[in-house]
């Protein structure tokens, strides 16, 4: 992990961040010359933050908030190591991090630790699960009292409705697309092809397929938070369906075989609003 800073000696700042329970990226801003401290020895937050609700903030009658201050969990970084922040203007690193007791034990609210756990019981099962994520979002323009699709950076001209697996409504945006592309890139998610969807202003780029559950979950994460850095560049992007009509989708994609080979196929999606797709999902 030391090797990635001395190899980038133009980074003056990093990121330590874990996740929430809602996919939020929860950390501090640090010096790059405290990042040896922190990789040797991690750095602690309250218990608390990674289970704050989507506003982050406390959640009521949440146990692990006490009138006399919350009790700090030990995070240390995962075996992601240090990643390039392309979005931001300074070069600025990411260290991604997980928690843990004091004692060393992983701690059981951090979603990390849970997801790892889920794979622990599939590999004594003799099964590999292998994922994959569909990652759906909404490039729309806000700055007006009506919530519409941003003007194309090359034409100038907004698309007035959806158009489903159009080339021309990616390529309205080809400067955002190849930006993202080029950054998954330097991060190591391992985007593959990316598609206009059904929703007004709505996009979707699918992540290759792995038995690497965690970096999966990981490459997700990181991709959220990438793709809403760059959007700035354009009006915001949005993970919710942001317009009053149209649709919304989600899927997901697991295979679980036998750890020497073989596998079936299961694939669960839901044309509804996100909040339908994220119960039907949670069910499944």
């Amino acid at each position: 992990m030391r090797d990635w800073l001395r190899h980038h000696p133009d980074v003056k700042t990093i990121r330590v961040a874990a996740a929430d329970l809602n996919g939020q990226a929860r950390g501090k801003r640090v010096p790059v010359r405290f990042a040896d401290k922190i990789v040797k020895e991690g750095t602690r937050f309250p218990y608390s933050v990674l289970n704050l609700d989507i506003w982050g903030e406390d959640i009521e009658d949440s146990p692990l908030v006490f009138e006399s201050g919350d009790v700090d969990g030990v995070l240390k970084p995962t075996e992601r190591g240090f990643l390039p922040m392309p979005w931001l203007e300074a070069p600025t690193a990411l260290l991604p991090l997980w928690m843990f007791h004091e004692n060393g034990t992983p701690y059981e609210g951090d979603p990390r630790h849970a997801l790892a756990r889920v794979v622990q019981k599939f590999h004594a099962l003799g099964l590999r699960p292998v994922c994959a994520t569909e990652l759906e979002f909404y490039l729309i323009d806000d700055s007006g009292r009506e919530l519409r699709v941003p003007p194309s950076p090359r034409s100038g001209k907004r698309r007035p409705g959806a158009d489903t697996l159009a080339l021309r409504a990616l390529d309205a945006f080809d400067n955002f697309f190849t930006d993202l592309y080029n950054a998954c890139e330097e991060m190591d998610i391992d985007a593959d092809t990316a598609i206009s969807e059904a929703g007004i202003g709505q996009f979707e780029i699918n992540l290759l397929h792995s038995d690497d559950v965690l970096k999966v979950a990981d490459d997700t994460w990181l991709f959220k938070m990438l793709a809403r850095g760059l959007a700035p560049a354009l009006p915001p992007a949005s993970w919710q369906n942001p317009m009053t009509t149209g649709p919304a989708t989600a899927c997901i994609c697991i295979s679980r075989s036998p750890i020497p080979r073989g596998a079936t196929c299961s694939t669960m999606a839901a044309p509804r609003a996100p909040t339908f797709c994220a119960r039907r999902l949670r069910a499944a």
